[in-house]
């Protein structure tokens, strides 16, 4: 066989693997969902939660440093800072980390998921969505009722369309809500966290 022939057929080959390789990326990638890249714009953005204690007097908090983010492929994240918590008194706030968040283990409680295009409204929608918790160290699952909004291409609103109600002792957090009952010498402390949120989310 002349070297021409062999260099002929040794070209095909070559074209054909890379042509196959090349394919299978293309049929790669149509397999992986888009949805863009979001980040938060915490200036326009809300975490609160609520405590009721002695049966009917509830108070409403946040947590005023938090960040989140949705992937390319639709993974979003929700860090949360627990030495944040803003109660609107201080030797509370101190207690809740200490006693109840025990920030000086697990300074940070975040919220995983993922999204779809079909997600992502053109003009708003209310669904159901489920992610998972980790918060002082114990995980758990969650399924929270939001309301989509665009505000425009480039801005979407993510609300809570009513309050997700967490449960301290699920959380494993029931100690730490039975210490801080005593330290203030209450009668009780509802077992029962609502958890609302506005969250103001950015095309990258």
């Amino acid at each position: 066989m002349s070297q021409g022939i062999l260099f002929n057929n040794t070209l095909i080959k070559v074209l054909s693997l890379s042509a196959l390789l090349a394919l299978s990326a293309c049929n790669s990638e149509k397999g992986k969902e888009h949805v863009g890249q979001w980040s938060l714009d915490a200036k326009q953005s809300e975490l609160h939660f609520s405590s009721t204690k002695n049966g009917d007097i509830t108070e409403k908090h946040q947590f005023r440093n938090f960040d989140a983010a949705v992937g390319a492929e639709g993974n979003f994240s929700l860090s949360i800072d627990l030495t944040s918590v803003d109660t609107g008194i201080e030797i509370r706030d101190e207690r809740m980390q200490k006693h109840l968040f025990m920030t000086d283990k697990t300074p940070k409680a975040t919220i995983t998921g993922k999204i779809t295009s079909k997600d992502l409204p053109a003009k708003s929608k209310t669904k159901t969505m489920n992610a998972e918790l980790d918060l002082a160290g114990n995980t758990t699952a969650i399924e929270a009722e939001v309301t989509l909004t665009r505000i425009n291409a480039e801005t979407i609103k993510v609300e809570t369309a009513k309050p997700i109600v967490l449960s301290a002792e699920n959380l494993g957090l029931k100690a730490g809500v039975d210490k801080l009952q005593d330290i203030a010498g209450l009668n009780s402390i509802s077992d029962e966290v609502p958890v609302t949120f506005s969250f103001t989310m950015k095309k990258q």
